[in-house]
């Protein structure tokens, strides 16, 4: 479980957060939307530890998280396939797993490919993979399917849908929340 509770957070005199309080339940799955600015990315990084609030409490219960930022955030000196059996322990034994969830994203061609050979959609692809590789029990996304065109969108959330993670997404689009069987919340 993942319980956020009375959280607030500012930047400078902005006040981005106030008083915001949610909880994801193992299975469950939830989107944020709103509008730029809202502070739909800063609850992610909060939920995820990366950033302090001002006032509330955090507590994640999930034994493993993952998650996929706006950008894919890969590592340049390693290849796709690299990237993704980087967080499955780096091993020979691995990389077998790692090539599977490559293909599930449709990037079975790309595995020997260095970000920088990617275009932007299959970098998020490979971040994808490289989150959905450590089966985690709570996949936190940041708008994941932005840089791809909505047929590519329509078979990687397809992908994503099959977990059995809880979910906690942020996106602009109501009909990804949709297709993932989220619960929608607007701040």
């Amino acid at each position: 479980m993942l319980k956020l509770t009375n959280i607030c957070r500012s930047y400078g005199a902005q006040q981005v957060l106030s008083g915001l309080s949610l909880t994801v339940n193992p299975g469950q799955r939830v989107a944020i939307m709103g509008p730029s600015g809202a502070g739909k990315t800063t609850l992610l990084r909060i939920a995820l530890g990366l950033e302090t609030p001002e006032q509330g409490t955090v507590e994640n219960r999930f034994g493993k998280t993952a998650a996929v930022f706006q950008e894919p955030r890969l590592l340049p000196w390693r290849t796709a396939l690299e990237n993704v059996n980087l967080v499955l322990g780096d091993t020979l034994k691995t990389m077998e797993k790692a090539r599977q969830v490559l293909a599930q994203m449709g990037l079975s061609e790309a595995a020997g490919k260095y970000p920088r050979e990617l275009s932007g959609g299959m970098q998020q692809r490979v971040a994808i993979a490289r989150a959905m590789a450590v089966e985690p029990e709570l996949l936190v996304l940041d708008e994941p399917f932005k840089a791809m065109d909505e047929a590519l969108r329509t078979s990687v959330i397809a992908c994503v849908a099959k977990t059995g993670a809880a979910i906690l997404l942020v996106t602009h689009e109501a009909w990804e929340a949709e297709q993932l069987n989220c619960e929608i919340i607007r701040i």
